[in-house]
């Protein structure tokens, strides 16, 4: 997949862009970017921080299940401080978050990421500067 249709979709949600055949369904276009998520998790993984932030909501929703099965007071309240927390834990998501990430990208590198960079290109290079 191209990169600027992969951050288009990022910015707009728009997930049709995925789909280039014919007039497919939003769920067919769902699927199949949920295909390459996938496929981007398994190649590059996930961050660190994002694992925590998963482990965190999974917390949550086990603590909210047994307070909905039991009704104690108490774990409505871990289940709270578990909200807080992830709070914490997101990302502040900004309009331009992926472009100054693809500024960086490209000032660290020296390399000019234009509309041929695929998503695999830009993630083999954002994990080699991370990574080192």
């Amino acid at each position: 997949m191209p990169w600027n249709i992969w951050a288009k979709i990022h910015k707009t949600g728009d997930f049709t862009q995925v789909c280039k055949n014919g007039n497919p369904t939003l769920y067919e276009c769902l699927d199949q970017w949920y295909y390459l998520q996938d496929e981007w998790i398994e190649k590059f993984g996930y961050p660190s921080d994002y694992e925590d932030l998963l482990q965190s909501k999974r917390e949550l929703c086990l603590k909210l299940i047994e307070y909905l099965k039991t009704g104690d007071r108490f774990l409505e309240f871990e289940a709270n401080i578990l909200k807080e927390e992830i709070k914490q834990l997101e990302p502040n998501r900004k309009a331009g978050s992926l472009a100054n990430e693809k500024a960086k990208l490209m000032r660290l590198t020296g390399l000019r990421i234009d509309n041929t960079w695929t998503v695999d290109e830009y993630y083999y290079q954002k994990q080699e500067v991370t990574n080192g």
